[in-house]
């Protein structure tokens, strides 16, 4: 069984990092794993068409639901 290569992940949170998780950031980081993974010519090709579509329907969901929601809040701030 060939082995996939692993995705970089930080091990821990420097003193410098915020306490608090920022969960556009954190979709945007979960897209981009995703998106190399499709990327990888050793992943089956129905694979990576099962992530091209976990993309898309992450970008969409992102851009059709939070980014909306912090337009709202940006505009109530005003």
């Amino acid at each position: 069984m060939a082995t996939r290569p692993r995705v970089a992940v930080p091990s821990e949170a420097t003193a410098s990092t915020p306490r608090y998780i920022n969960r556009e950031l954190s979709t945007l980081d979960f897209i981009e794993r995703v998106l190399a993974l499709a990327a990888d010519p050793s992943v089956p090709l129905l694979e990576r068409v099962k992530f091209i579509a976990i993309v898309a329907g992450s970008l969409d969901e992102l851009f059709g639901v939070r980014v909306a929601g912090l337009q709202a809040q940006a505009a109530t701030h005003r």
